[in-house]
């Protein structure tokens, strides 16, 4: 294979490859090492143009004023990532039941007593994630909510894994055309509402090779990132309707221990191998 051919992708993922020579044919043994074991230097966030964009989207749905400074933390920035995997599905109910019932873990809102309802800022006593909050019954194939930043580290944790960051998050949702929402630029999937909280299957394929599913408009998600003393979540629940704040470079900012009603999270995990590798190598053929 050429390398000429190759350089172009590379280029696209921002492959950490120093000693690659487009002017060279590489074994394709050789091409798929690159793509699936280096590091990428990746950008997140907006040019100042899309920042404007996604206050002209606020300003175009919201019930409320909308003002550039909701948006203007979204500046671009650069990271370098290694290879990692992050969960394709939001946490359910289910599986954090599992975790509680085999570690007798008690989150923060069960021991607070607390937690709080879509918008509150006022605690909802008793409120925790057996009962979404707002009690009623909560399904099983549902996101679980009224998790804080550490009973979502202390799931990862037990399953051998880790939060993502929120440059891992966004990169997973954008993929390196960095799209304006997790499923592409197409504004549809972002003005629907859905009147119950959505299981966590539903939803269109999102992310990277279409692998992903609620990345947006499920749950609001912890990653683990800090800003100023907060943590950082991403993703926009089923519960906001502002298209504006759906989509991927989105950010929103929590104390580490609240618990409401919106907020869920995903794992990941360091791998060897990108695990999008197979879909760019495809490219190449």
């Amino acid at each position: 294979m050429s390398g000429a051919q190759a350089a172009s992708l590379l280029r696209t993922l921002g492959t950490q490859a120093p000693d690659f020579d487009a002017s060279q044919n590489y074994q394709q043994t050789a091409i798929r090492q690159l793509i699936e074991r280096t590091s990428r230097r990746i950008t997140v966030g907006n040019s100042q143009k899309q920042i404007q964009s996604a206050l002209a989207m606020c300003r175009q749905y919201s019930a409320v004023q909308c003002e550039l400074s909701m948006f203007s933390d979204e500046v671009l920035r650069s990271d370098t990532l290694q290879p990692f995997d992050m969960d394709p599905v939001p946490v359910s109910v289910q599986a954090f039941r599992q975790f509680v019932e085999a570690t007798h873990y008690k989150t923060e809102a069960e021991t607070a007593g607390v937690a709080y309802a879509f918008g509150d800022v006022e605690s909802v006593p008793g409120g925790n994630w057996r009962n979404g909050i707002t009690k009623h019954a909560v399904a099983e194939d549902t996101a679980v909510v009224a998790v804080s930043f550490q009973d979502a580290q202390a799931f990862c944790q037990y399953k051998g894994e880790r939060l993502p960051t929120e440059n891992e998050w966004e990169y997973i949702a954008r993929g390196p055309e960095r799209h304006t929402f997790s499923w592409g630029e197409n504004m549809g999937p972002a003005i629907s509402r859905a009147n119950v909280a959505p299981r966590v299957n539903d939803g269109p394929a999102e992310g990277i090779g279409g692998r992903y599913r609620g990345l947006t408009g499920n749950v609001w998600q912890w990653v683990d990132t800090r800003v100023e003393g907060r943590r950082v979540l991403k993703g926009a629940s089923w519960l906001e309707s502002n298209p504006a704040f759906r989509r991927a470079a989105s950010r929103r900012y929590e104390v580490a221990n609240r618990a409401d009603e919106d907020s869920g999270f995903r794992c990941a995990k360091s791998v060897a191998a990108w695990p999008d590798a197979e879909l760019w190598l495809g490219q190449l053929k």
